[in-house]
């Protein structure tokens, strides 16, 4: 009995009490029978009631025990975990003092090599120096030689440095005067041009139109006298020595020279020079070059060529101009004189 749990007491007297009702029901008067059952029923409500309680607080005490051996559980296998992280450290810790100990050791050995080696080289350095000293020594007659030959050269030297900022000066003066006659000479080019232009806006029809009709003895090749009959003509560019290049312009294969023997066959075929624009000359001009070199890119010598045409082309046109001018001043001085 003393092992019993309250729950347990509790229904063994609520059984006790049924025994006693059952007898009660046979035994007593029949007018306290239902008054007995009555109290009887409210003595078990109330037994009911306390039992539910205590079974209530019985299943909580079971949670709160299964609860408390669970946190003892938990921080038990903290305390091991903490345990055994501590344990790995210390055998890291030892490890890592073991490996710096090593490590000592070897930086102790190497100091002490390096020190030696160091020795060495202080005594080497040392005897050295004395070497040094001792030429240094031997020496010291010669540098003294040296230093008076030093002092002569600064001497002969300064002369020079003078005899060379009088030369700079006329220099400067020389630089000053051929500046001045530059200028001199680019403003009487802009006036000349001034006055071709003006001369070229005189006479109509010398501006948009170039004759090709050029003297023979022009520094670039003239496009009239070429024989292009024969199946082609070798290209009128210069290579970089200002000599006539030798490649062929083959006509079976090169449109542009054909296009280049149809211009000239044309021109000859007329009986007044042909007149060409500025962009006719340096087309015809790409025409009469070869495609290998002279054609394209860096060695185009197009827009020279034609500015060779152009240029003998105005000479032409100046000196007819001026003999033309000439015989008018002397029709225009015979027709006053008379």
């Amino acid at each position: 009995m003393a092992n019993e749990t309250p729950l347990q007491a509790i229904s063994g007297i609520s059984m006790s009490l049924l025994i006693v009702s059952a007898a009660g029901w046979i035994c007593l008067v029949p007018g306290l029978i239902s008054v007995w059952s009555i109290l009887v029923i409210k003595v078990l409500h109330i037994l009911n009631s306390v039992c539910d309680e205590l079974q209530a607080q019985s299943e909580k005490k079971k949670l709160d025990d299964r609860q408390r051996a669970e946190n003892h559980a938990r921080l038990f296998l903290k305390v091991e975990q903490e345990l055994k992280s501590a344990i790995f450290r210390s055998e890291d810790l030892a490890r890592a003092n073991q490996v710096l100990t090593d490590e000592i050791g070897n930086l102790r050995a190497t100091a002490e090599r390096d020190l030696a080696v160091h020795n060495d080289a202080l005594r080497q350095v040392a005897i050295r120096n004395l070497a040094t000293a001792l030429k240094l020594a031997i020496s010291k007659k010669g540098l003294e030689k040296q230093l008076a030959q030093n002092k002569a050269l600064k001497t002969c030297n300064a002369q020079l440095a003078g005899e060379i900022d009088a030369q700079k000066r006329r220099i400067r003066a020389f630089e000053v005067r051929t500046s001045y006659l530059e200028h001199e000479k680019e403003s009487l080019k802009n006036e000349i041009e001034s006055l071709e232009k003006k001369l070229d806006n005189e006479r109509p029809g010398t501006r948009e139109t170039i004759s090709l009709e050029l003297p023979e003895n022009i520094a670039l090749v003239n496009p009239l006298s070429l024989h292009p009959e024969a199946g082609g003509f070798t290209c009128i560019g210069l290579t970089q020595r200002n000599r006539r290049c030798q490649n062929r312009v083959a006509l079976t294969e090169d449109a542009n020279g054909q296009n280049a023997v149809r211009i000239l066959q044309q021109m000859r075929s007329e009986n007044d020079p042909k007149l060409f624009k500025m962009e006719s000359l340096h087309a015809l001009a790409k025409m009469m070059l070869c495609k290998r070199w002279h054609r394209e890119g860096v060695h185009d010598n197009s827009t020279r060529i034609a500015r060779g045409w152009v240029r003998d082309a105005r000479e032409t046109v100046k000196s007819q101009t001026r003999n033309w001018e000439r015989e008018q001043y002397f029709v225009t001085s015979i027709t006053n004189v008379v």
